[in-house]
């Protein structure tokens, strides 16, 4: 280990004396080839020092990384337009200096993010979160399929700081490389059975989907996402190693994430893509109509087959799926898009899902374009500004980071984005778990609300005793 660490710490100040700065500060990131096998067992202990972390993992595990720490925000305080950070994206992307070439390395998630879904009602609950955050890390591990690597972010203006830039890297990189992820947490279970509802939450959630058809019926409003929340207190602090393995496990085909923001953690494993953008080319995802699955192969497939026919699933899929390919219509050419949807099936549910891409026309209208495609009728409605309007009137509480972002970008216009469903807040030793249904005027109030329970369970069961070890 004092070898790694000897030999990385004098690559480094070569690095640093090899390279142009000036008198305004460059922005460098220097990476490095580093074994971790399994970032999943690293997430409480390397994350515990750090007021800020995100941790992000792509579908099948292709690629992830923790990113820990700050030392660049592009956002100022309370905005939420995603357009806002242009400036100062474009002002440090002409100030970095790096080394990646030297290892191959391309895409690399230099620029880590979180965006709040667009409510205005503000809570104590959400404070710790911004409701719009494009940061700088200052350590990002990256994993690469096969590879693994280190990258150690730093503003650099004067070579009187050498010495501390040098000595603060060498405390953070002996602890990474000396963590083995051996923080003991009890299971943060609760007493409270979270997998049932009461009979008031039902009959609330009904009265409120009968009154959301009454709009639907009555106004130009086509469709509405209703969310609702589920409360409930555990015995400790999540044990965030083993909430990932157990996500991983059940989820692998879902993007997995953690937002940490001092004492406050958003979580959640999303089977929706929001955006990438790899060299120009653009994936986006539409998800919406959904249906359960079943352990015995033909009930399954009847429920398949079913959610391929029902009238109003694909009527509420056609909607966001035509939003996505119109709003690409403006900032893109060569638009492929499959006529009729597929169906993604998850452990316990399964979706309808049209995968667009596109070619983006100009790299510098990517943040035009995000801003253009949230949020998506898949978790707002349609027409989308009205839509978040009613949601502002009927929801009862802030969203914050439910139904929001979460991903990266680099210099160059590459990003992978999620959108933050099947997610929960850990706070204080509560839970906080969030899920929603496009409510149509044909709904059932009954089949929604087993809709919002679907969702829900894969939260629910990490703190479920009956459910931990399955």
């Amino acid at each position: 280990m004092q070898n790694i660490l000897s030999s990385t710490i004098n690559n480094l100040s070569k690095f640093i004396s090899s390279s142009e700065r000036n008198n305004e500060g460059r922005l460098f990131s220097y990476a490095f080839k580093l074994n971790i096998p399994d970032q999943l067992q690293l997430i409480n202990s390397v994350g515990s020092p750090y007021s800020k972390m995100i941790f992000f993992r792509q579908p099948s595990g292709k690629r992830s990384f923790i990113a820990l720490g700050s030392i660049l925000d592009f956002t100022n305080e309370g905005e939420t337009k995603i357009s806002s950070i242009t400036n100062n994206f474009n002002k440090w992307k002409n100030k970095l200096i790096n080394n990646w070439n030297d290892l191959g390395l391309n895409y690399v998630p230099i620029i880590v993010s979180a965006v709040k879904f667009a409510g205005k009602r503000i809570s104590k609950k959400w404070i710790d979160f911004a409701p719009l955050s494009f940061y700088i890390p200052e350590i990002i591990l990256l994993g690469c399929e096969e590879d693994s690597f280190c990258i150690f972010n730093f503003i650099y203006k004067d070579e009187k700081q050498v010495e501390i830039i040098l000595k603060d890297f060498k405390e953070k990189l002996s602890s990474i490389i000396n963590s083995n992820g051996k923080i003991d947490y009890s299971p943060a279970l609760t007493n409270e059975d979270v997998l049932n509802d009461s009979i008031e939450e039902k009959t609330n959630w009904k009265c409120l989907v009968v009154k959301v058809r009454d709009i639907l019926k009555n106004t130009q409003l086509e469709k509405l996402v209703l969310s609702r929340k589920k409360i409930f207190s555990v015995s400790n602090h999540p044990d965030w190693n083993f909430i990932f393995e157990k996500l991983e496990k059940k989820f692998p085909e879902c993007y997995l994430f953690l937002n940490k923001n001092k004492n406050s953690y958003f979580f959640g494993v999303s089977p929706e893509k929001f955006i990438s953008v790899n060299n120009r080319k653009i994936e986006v995802e539409a998800v919406a109509g959904s249906a359960p699955r079943s352990k015995k192969q033909p009930e399954d497939i009847n429920y398949e087959n079913g959610l391929m026919v029902s009238t109003k699933n694909l009527k509420e899929h056609k909607y966001v799926s035509e939003f996505i390919i119109n709003v690409l219509k403006e900032y893109s050419i060569n638009i492929i898009s499959s006529d009729n949807p597929e169906i993604k099936k998850l452990d316990n549910i399964q979706h309808l899902i049209t995968k667009v891409s596109a070619e983006l026309k100009v790299k510098d209208k990517l943040f035009e374009l995000i801003e253009a495609l949230y949020p998506t009728p898949a978790v707002c409605g349609v027409p989308k500004n009205d839509a978040i309007e009613y949601i502002r009137q009927l929801e009862d509480y802030d969203r914050g980071l439910y139904s929001g972002l979460i991903g990266w970008l680099d210099f160059n216009g590459n990003c992978d984005f999620s959108v933050t469903i099947r997610s929960a807040l850990a706070k204080d030793k509560e839970i906080t778990a969030f899920a929603g249904a496009g409510i149509m005027e044909d709904s059932d109030p009954d089949e929604e609300f087993i809709e919002t329970q679907l969702k829900l369970k894969p939260i629910l069961m990490l703190f479920n005793e009956k459910e931990k070890n399955k």
